[in-house]
């Protein structure tokens, strides 16, 4: 994808001027690779304010819409993603299927990260037939593994291993070779096998996952490569785990367009730990004052969730640091 995303920027790029001008659709399709390419979210709102004063007929207010909606997600901003997808969604022609299949993925995520399995499962099979029709298969793969990921949290293994196993038809090319898109479906394959205790397969199918997808999709690889660290750590094999651990460190390092990554990593680097026996070192890395631990604890216990802990991930970090609490006797 990301080479894709190279070429299309590259070629909009050497365009002449007026040319660009004339199709400011155009910008803001080298915008949007922009954006995946590591554009930061200021500069890309610089970007689209003079895309927008360009575009004096209004003929492009849901494109416009939309990548506003795509930089807000990028700044790890879900709320105010969703709530610009939904305003996109009603002004997006039916026929701009590129856009609106894009954007409702991402509001698809955005209901998954909120706890609305629900309107998020609605969403994303909406988004994952748009793109079927519009062409656009890395964003349908994308729209199944969330799907997927709705499955596991279910309990629901077997559907989430039918929706591998659609993946994975969906993503040979002519001549019947894996396109490295399928690697989300492996991971999803390898996940599948860890929860019925076929480690040993696990282990091959995560690494052929991570193998196929991390040159185009950083952000499952450094998924496949946290779920590698725990499943060494289910069969103890800690040179394993800190391995893939540190590896999913670096990707999601090397990885600057979204901060999701780092987090995710950070969080399950600390559980690891925990597990591992050394909870100290867990609230070490997660941020507290371990020389004024009692203070800290203090806090903890009298913090307003709803007011203070209003992302998802600011709630699982509380967990996870109450976890490593307790774990100290």
């Amino acid at each position: 994808m990301q080479a894709n995303f190279n070429q299309l920027k590259k070629w909009i790029g050497e365009l002449p001027e007026d040319m660009l001008e004339q199709y400011p659709i155009l910008q803001i399709y080298f915008l949007y690779t922009s954006l995946y390419s590591g554009l930061p979210a200021d500069d890309a709102f610089g970007q689209l304010n003079r895309i927008e004063a360009m575009d004096s007929t209004g003929q492009l207010s849901g494109e416009i819409m939309a990548q506003k909606a795509l930089i807000s997600a990028f700044g790890n901003d879900i709320q105010r993603s969703a709530d610009l997808i939904m305003k996109a969604l009603e002004i997006l022609p039916e026929e701009r299927t590129f856009f609106r299949s894009t954007i409702s993925g991402y509001l698809g995520l955005a209901y998954m990260l909120n706890g609305e399995t629900a309107a998020a499962k609605v969403t994303l099979e909406e988004s994952a037939s748009v793109s079927e029709k519009a062409g656009n298969l890395t964003t349908q793969i994308i729209a199944l593994s969330h799907l997927a990921e709705i499955a596991f949290l279910e309990g629901r293994v077997g559907a989430a291993e039918d929706l591998a196993h659609q993946m994975v038809d969906r993503c040979l090319d002519e001549k019947g070779a894996k396109r490295p898109i399928s690697g989300l479906a492996y991971i999803i394959l390898g996940v599948a096998q860890r929860e019925r205790g076929k480690y040993s397969e696990a282990i091959q199918t995560l690494n052929l996952g991570v193998d196929l997808v991390e040159r185009v999709m950083p952000l499952a690889a450094i998924r496949g490569y946290v779920n590698l660290a725990w499943l060494h750590h289910l069969l103890g094999e800690d040179n394993s785990v800190d391995l893939a651990i540190d590896t999913a460190i670096k990707t999601a390092v090397q990885f600057e367009q979204m901060e999701d990554d780092d987090i995710y990593v950070l969080q399950n680097h600390a559980k690891l730990v925990i597990a591992r026996g050394k909870p100290l070192l867990a609230l070490e890395m997660l941020g507290l004052d371990l020389e004024n631990l009692p203070l800290a604890m203090d806090r903890l216990a009298n913090i307003d969730i709803s007011n203070n802990l209003k992302k998802p991930s600011d709630l699982i970090q509380y967990i996870i640091t109450a976890e490593a609490l307790l774990a100290l006797d």
